[in-house]
């Protein structure tokens, strides 16, 4: 321990394990930004995250509950870049980031809709 503050590699290695937490993080949000952004949503509709659930298992789960059968390969999307930002070697492309983005926001608003008014089901409105 006297070597590594003598020479001050503890503090770099300190600083090496912050950049290697979050290794292609392009912006300043957390890597799980977005997918916990969806995750919000859904548990605001009914839908929890199990504590041993990874996203990727959690979203599977629901999926059929809470998005339609066209909303899958967005869904799909999202997490392949969530994986790719969260946990690749390389940083994801502004496009990604962009894509990213739009699908979390698309599914976000389907999968509300979709809770709101399920299939078969009237919307009525409040005639008080």
């Amino acid at each position: 321990m006297g070597f590594f503050l003598q020479t001050g590699l503890h503090k770099e290695k300190s600083n090496l394990h912050e950049q290697d937490h979050y290794p292609s993080a392009p912006f300043n949000h957390h890597p799980d930004f977005y997918i916990q952004k969806l995750e919000k949503k859904l548990a605001r509709s009914g839908f929890e995250r199990k504590p041993h659930e990874t996203y990727e298992q959690f979203f599977m789960r629901v999926k059929e509950k809470t998005f339609s059968p066209q909303d899958i390969p967005s869904l799909m999307t999202v997490i392949r870049i969530h994986k790719q930002l969260r946990f690749g070697p390389r940083p994801i492309s502004g496009n990604d980031l962009a894509i990213l983005e739009a699908e979390t926001d698309r599914l976000i608003s389907k999968a509300v809709r979709s809770r709101q008014v399920g299939p078969g089901q009237i919307r009525l409105r409040n005639r008080h």
